[in-house]
């Protein structure tokens, strides 16, 4: 049995621990499992990190938009390489376009505040 760090974080959490018994125990994740499982960890570093920087969430919209209506993926990709929202995923572009597209549940191209508010509500302001 072998405990990875599977998102290169630098230390083991509980989710690679559950990853090795399963290994051990023959219960391997699906592939959609897989891939929900890191865009609900990469939603979530963004969301911790949007909390630390901005007192709420409305804020954190405007600041990311440039006070625009919404959120197009280049000003979210730039956002997200200033702030190292994602550091040690180590995301491809066609990963990076995968979550943005995930947050983008209309598939409009962009994100409105709505959406935003939808991705991250549930951190503390």
């Amino acid at each position: 049995m072998c405990i990875r760090d599977r998102y290169k974080r630098g230390l083991f959490q509980y989710s690679d621990f559950k990853k090795a018994i399963e290994q051990l125990n023959g219960q391997e994740e699906s592939p959609q499992t897989v891939n929900l499982e890191w865009t609900k960890n990469a939603i979530q570093q963004i969301g911790l990190i949007l909390s630390q920087k901005f007192p709420t969430l409305r804020v954190s919209f405007e600041v990311v938009s440039g006070h625009k209506k919404y959120i197009t993926y280049q000003k979210f990709k730039s956002w997200l390489e200033q702030n190292n929202a994602l550091g040690g995923f180590n995301l491809t572009e066609s990963l990076l376009q995968q979550l943005f597209s995930l947050m983008d549940p209309h598939k409009k191209g962009h994100l409105t505040e709505s959406d935003w508010d939808n991705a991250f509500h549930g951190f503390n302001w």
